[in-house]
């Protein structure tokens, strides 16, 4: 008896709680922080033909080799807004002599083995390989 008497004492003591559905407004701002990359990849002939980047990482190569030993062969990635992303281009043989790659939508670097983009949205990056 002493027992109800005191839980029922606790419990007239307690403030009374809003229900449920009754919360203060909340504003929330905020956006995307990451977009992803494409890569599109053309004229890749061999297994060793890949376009990779290290941060975020990425190893893209043509969807005929994907159960080739190797790395998997991703050909996209996600990128925090205006993150640079580096790409490049590698194959067997020396780039310039043997082989080259064109880009589209990134800007070339390193005498055009690699490209840059910075990401702002949802985008694609072209990569066409070609033997010399």
């Amino acid at each position: 008896m002493l027992y109800s008497i005191l839980s029922l004492a606790l419990i007239v003591q307690q403030p009374e709680l809003p229900p449920a559905d009754e919360l203060p407004a909340i504003t929330v701002r905020g956006s995307y922080m990451d977009y992803r990359l494409r890569v599109g990849l053309s004229g890749a002939g061999v297994a060793s033909d890949l376009i990779v980047s290290t941060d975020p990482g990425m190893n893209c190569g043509d969807a005929r080799f994907d159960r080739t030993p190797g790395p998997y062969r991703q050909c996209w990635l996600r990128g925090r807004r205006n993150a640079p992303i580096l790409l490049t281009a590698q194959r067997q043989g020396e780039f310039g002599r043997d082989w080259t790659v064109d880009w589209t939508g990134c800007e070339p670097r390193d005498a055009g083995r690699s490209c840059a983009v910075a990401i702002s949205g949802e985008m694609s990056v072209g990569a066409t390989f070609r033997a010399l």
